[in-house]
């Protein structure tokens, strides 16, 4: 999760960011500022990767803040004035600015935006083949300007979420960046299998299966329609350890 922070003096504002942020699960809990000059002290302390910034603060204007601010932070500022905003865009940092009063989905879509800048800054890509396996039995998920190591028998399942991928395994939820066809095609094809346009279950943790769901440790993942055929031909090729499983969805209870 990436660290965040949200500079804005407008109480309900500060408040819809922060159910927001809490909304969405890829931030850590946000730092609030209600002035330019407590933000300078926070931020140069202790720097954030997204920063919500409100064009116009009591004690001074966003400009004198985005002057210092890192070129690795994403800016997306908030402001009812179109002008200053579209002027803020010579600012490397700044990666949108979203007019007031503002919607979910489009803050969601600036905060898209933000990942893409760090990861360009980080001059990497969303999901990196080049870190695919260092051991067989691990795989790298690029997570903001981390990489994070999973150990592949630890993974349930993964679930697409818009241009990230949510990954419940023994750690919990990990959202990880980039598409599920692109996360599909990190995984061995022997262990993981795509159920639906939207879930990829590892074979090894199928609890239960029949028609409609095939049941993981902490959910009941939904088995599409175009997929039902492939799943059936894939667990009746699948070792013995999953013949009460084959049995099951090939009678249809």
């Amino acid at each position: 999760m990436e660290s965040c922070a949200i500079v804005e003096d407008d109480v309900v504002y500060s408040q819809q960011l922060v159910k927001f942020i809490e909304r969405t699960g890829l931030f850590t809990s946000p730092r609030v500022y209600t002035t330019v000059s407590a933000a300078l002290e926070g931020l140069l302390i202790e720097p954030a990767d997204f920063i919500f910034l409100d064009y116009n603060l009591p004690d001074n204007n966003a400009d004198y803040l985005l002057e210092v601010l890192r070129p690795d932070s994403a800016v997306i500022m908030l402001t009812v004035h179109r002008d200053p905003a579209v002027e803020c865009f010579n600012i490397d940092c700044v990666v949108d600015y979203v007019m007031k009063p503002f919607s979910y989905e489009r803050l969601l879509k600036a905060v898209i935006r933000g990942r893409d800048h760090l990861n360009y800054v980080a001059g990497k890509a969303l999901l990196s083949p080049s870190k695919k396996l260092i051991d067989p039995e691990f795989i790298y998920f690029k997570s903001g300007r981390k990489n994070i190591r999973f150990l592949l028998s630890d993974i349930y399942y993964a679930q697409a979420f818009g241009p990230y991928v949510k990954i419940f395994s023994d750690k919990g939820i990990t959202v990880v960046d980039g598409w599920l066809s692109n996360f599909e095609s990190l995984l061995p094809a022997d262990t993981f299998l795509r159920v639906h346009k939207s879930f990829i279950v590892n074979i090894r943790h199928i609890a239960h299966v029949d028609t409609a769901h095939v049941r993981m440790p902490d959910a009941e993942v939904p088995i599409g329609i175009t997929y039902k055929a492939n799943v059936k031909n894939v667990l009746s090729n699948a070792p013995v350890l999953l013949v009460d499983l084959k049995k099951k969805l090939l009678s249809g209870r």
